[in-house]
């Protein structure tokens, strides 16, 4: 199991949404999305991650 996460632009994520029939995610200016699949993941660090994520952290990513 992968202990680090994925990252993937929105334009490549929408269009796997729009092959599988699903409707488009739309995020506003300095919003991201985190996907957590539960068939790759366990319980402990699902509840690690909205702990996290409901302090609202800050993230900057260098190019």
């Amino acid at each position: 199991m992968p202990t680090y996460p994925y990252l993937i632009c929105l334009s490549d994520y929408n269009r796997l949404l729009e092959l599988s029939g699903k409707p488009a995610l739309q995020l506003g200016e300095k919003e991201a999305a985190v996907y957590i699949d539960t068939e790759f993941t366990t319980v402990s660090r699902t509840a690690m991650l909205n702990q996290v994520l409901a302090g609202q952290p800050k993230v900057e990513l260098g190019w």
